[in-house]
């Protein structure tokens, strides 16, 4: 019995702290982005300003995933129902990822696999600020 309530017991705990992880590549993360939503959604960009400002993606926000400021970012997000996420390749993305699990996140991410370098080979636009 104790067994049983113990198993049940870390069940539900995975189950409260789980979150919905999809990487996908650039062709599915353009095609869930033409139905974004600002108010239920947030596309974060995990570059350098200076990255962003050289190009990123429409309705990107930039959290950089190394500055000092990253967690209190993404505390503003936690409500969101879904996060999509990219970087330059991989790294600052997974970096994200890790905080906001550890911050509790529970919805959806959704991933983009080999970040902006993939989404620029397969050619699709950039807004570019001046």
């Amino acid at each position: 019995m104790k067994g049983k309530v113990f198993f049940l017991c870390l069940f539900f705990t995975l189950s409260i702290s789980a979150q919905h992880i999809q990487r996908v590549a650039p062709e599915a993360f353009n095609l869930m982005l033409r139905n974004f939503n600002p108010e239920a959604e947030v596309l974060i960009d995990g570059r350098d300003s200076a990255k962003f400002v050289g190009g990123h993606i429409e309705n990107a926000i930039y959290i950089d995933a190394f500055s000092d400021c990253a967690l209190d970012g993404l505390k503003q997000h936690l409500a969101k129902k879904q996060i999509f996420l990219y970087c330059t390749t991989n790294n600052r993305a997974e970096i994200i990822l890790k905080m906001l699990i550890e911050l509790g996140y529970k919805s959806s991410v959704v991933f983009l696999t080999d970040g902006i370098v993939a989404w620029k080979e397969s050619s699709f636009d950039l807004i570019i600020e001046d």
